[in-house]
């Protein structure tokens, strides 16, 4: 359902949000086919052998390519996700 799929992408960019935040790191490889999602709609990253640091120089591109996977794979469900706003969110 869309709200099931609301939620999933919501905590998808909470996981970003933290990934980038808290450990300092772009998964780098971000897409539906690195998610795994359990019975709680709690998205599980996989595949995390190519994320790098922020301090990567090419970090923030990884970034933009991670989350503009995120967005076009969720609107494809009925979402209307902003990569703008997504981005925004995980960085600030």
């Amino acid at each position: 359902t869309i709200e099931k799929n609301q939620t999933i992408l919501q905590k998808t960019n909470e996981f970003m949000k933290r990934l980038y935040s808290d450990a300092r790191l772009v998964h780098a490889d971000l897409s539906e086919y690195n998610i795994l999602v359990d019975e709680q709609c709690n998205p599980v990253f996989i595949d995390m052998g190519q994320s790098v640091l922020l301090e990567h120089p090419r970090a923030q591109e990884f970034l933009r390519r991670d989350v503009s996977n995120m967005v076009k794979f969720f609107n494809e469900y009925g979402l209307t996700a902003s990569e703008n706003a997504l981005l925004r969110e995980i960085t600030e």
